[in-house]
């Protein structure tokens, strides 16, 4: 039996379903959804672009000059361990206003 997908998830995947657009790539979509005032972590961008690597994504942005933010999150594993994961938003400046017109269609 299939897991459900979390509520926060779900609502999220509503509201990116790149229905007006497609984006020609997963670094495209990244950016799109980074753009939009989206918060990403791993997970949610595997869920929604099929990327592993959004780590190194991100590093790409930000050496083309985007003012991405990472915070770090805290949780506790199944196994009682302590873990942590990155959650990256954008905040918008020159360099990502210039960027959403290659990455974004309009």
């Amino acid at each position: 039996m299939a897991k459900s997908v979390p509520m926060k998830l779900a609502k999220l995947t509503k509201k990116t379903t790149f229905d007006n657009m497609k984006p020609k790539s997963q670094k495209a979509a990244i950016f799109s959804l980074l753009n939009s005032g989206h918060k990403l972590d791993l997970l949610k961008a595997f869920k929604l672009t099929g990327t592993m690597k959004l780590a190194a994504r991100v590093s790409e942005f930000r050496n083309m000059g985007c003012n991405i933010e990472g915070e770090k999150k805290h949780f506790k594993t199944k196994f009682g361990t302590a873990g942590k994961y990155m959650e990256y938003s954008m905040k918008p400046n020159k360099a990502s206003k210039q960027l959403s017109k290659y990455y974004v269609n309009n």
